[in-house]
């Protein structure tokens, strides 16, 4: 680790000691304190040490559930698209399960907006020509679709010089991502599987980027 790097991650720590030590819950809980423990989670993820990314995840999703779950972050989303990125990225890249979303029973998952409602609809067909002896599961199918509408929503918006809304980056990552990690029962050799893996390798390039810091691993994991 690089003496600079150590120099950072010290201070970093030493602020979350003082804050997590201070009697007063709005500091204690705050957004500032929620970025100090998001940063210590990433530079675990990126130094491969999963066991320390682990915890400051497990202390993150605590801190978000004391303050009332995500939504009540909903003022700023870019903090929510930072925490669920490297949630994202730490669950695919030591193939475990995320902290957020893992049980759509008791945290239901976001649901699809497909990207062209905000922007000019893209000139895009309304179906899919999938061949039907694959027999290709509808969760598939569907993530499939709104991945395809968001890239020529994205396509559309930059001939048009135009900025994607951050929420309409939020959304599709968090529908789609969350909602592939959670297909486990698909046969290994199976075309739903290929698609899934195709599609979490696709959507992992698209959304998780962190300052073009590369993950630990360059082989993308099968789950």
């Amino acid at each position: 680790m690089a003496q600079r790097s150590i120099v950072h991650h010290s201070a970093a720590l030493k602020l979350l000691r003082e804050r997590l030590s201070n009697e007063g819950e709005q500091i204690k809980f705050s957004d500032s304190t929620v970025l100090v423990i998001l940063c210590l989670a990433m530079h675990a993820h990126f130094t491969d040490d999963y066991d320390a990314a682990k915890h400051h995840m497990q202390g993150l999703r605590k801190i978000v559930d004391l303050r009332g779950g995500l939504r009540r972050f909903s003022y700023n989303t870019k903090l929510i698209m930072e925490i669920l990125k490297c949630d994202l990225g730490i669950a695919l890249f030591n193939r475990t399960e995320p902290f957020f979303f893992k049980d759509s029973s008791s945290e239901p998952w976001i649901p699809y907006e497909l990207a062209s409602r905000t922007v000019e609809s893209p000139d895009i067909p309304n179906s899919e020509s999938w061949i039907p002896e694959w027999n290709i599961n509808a969760d598939v199918q569907r993530a499939w679709t709104v991945m395809r509408e968001f890239c020529s929503t994205i396509n559309s918006a930059t001939k048009r010089n135009r900025r994607l809304p951050k929420e309409i980056l939020l959304n599709t990552m968090a529908s789609v991502m969350y909602r592939l990690l959670g297909m486990k029962d698909f046969d290994p050799n199976s075309p739903d599987e290929a698609i899934r893996l195709g599609l979490l390798a696709f959507s992992s390039d698209t959304f998780l980027h962190f300052q073009n810091m590369k993950p630990p691993q360059t082989s993308f994991p099968q789950k």
